[in-house]
């Protein structure tokens, strides 16, 4: 019994736990290092909340430039497709404007490309002649004797280049027309492309 009242076995137990934070209380570093301890949790807790928008705020902005680049590459792209539209534009005006046949091939000796001097020289029309082998719309024989001047493509294609040479066109028809001739292989920086053929009428010169 004590002058506060009376005290039980688990009051006896109990009171030196009730002491020890009595003086914990009282004593000023026991505050400060709860204190410390306190705010510790806090900046772990601020931390905790700022670091999550950290990631949020940097997962936006990696999706804001993924979708930058998306757009500067579908950009890129369309810039590329209207250059390559503009120079098909500017080749086709061209191969309609010139006054000499042109035929072109694949690497294969194929025709892919002729104008309509080349139609009116060779009797054939595009339509006909694309992917049919250069050597089957091109007919030509020596002047003077009428030989044929072998396989313009093969010719092409070992030779590299060839200076101009005259002879002869046989067309679709049987008629034979007196041309100036050009042949170049195309050569791209890593294989071979094709070959381009140049012919210029020269009938109107031999009258």
């Amino acid at each position: 019994h004590t002058r506060y009242g009376t005290v039980t076995g688990v009051q006896t137990c109990a009171l030196p736990i009730c002491i020890r934070h009595a003086a914990n209380i009282a004593d000023p570093a026991h505050q400060l290092r709860q204190k410390r301890a306190a705010h510790d949790r806090h900046d772990d807790e601020r931390r905790g909340h700022f670091g999550f928008l950290a990631e949020a705020v940097d997962a936006e902005r990696e999706n804001g430039r993924e979708h930058d680049r998306h757009e500067e590459e579908a950009e890129e792209k369309g810039r590329l497709t209207e250059a390559l539209k503009q120079s098909e534009e500017r080749l086709a005006t061209t191969l309609f404007s010139i006054r000499d046949a042109v035929l072109a091939t694949d690497d294969t000796g194929s025709v892919e490309l002729m104008n309509p001097v080349a139609e009116r020289l060779t009797g054939w029309n595009f339509e006909e002649a694309r992917g049919k082998k250069l050597d089957d719309i091109l007919q030509m024989v020596q002047e003077g004797n009428n030989r044929a001047t072998g396989s313009l493509f093969e010719h092409a294609t070992r030779g590299g280049t060839e200076p101009r040479r005259q002879v002869r066109v046989v067309a679709k028809d049987g008629s034979s027309i007196p041309v100036e001739r050009t042949v170049a292989a195309m050569i791209g920086p890593r294989s071979f492309l094709g070959v381009v053929v140049g012919l210029r009428d020269i009938s109107e010169e031999r009258r």
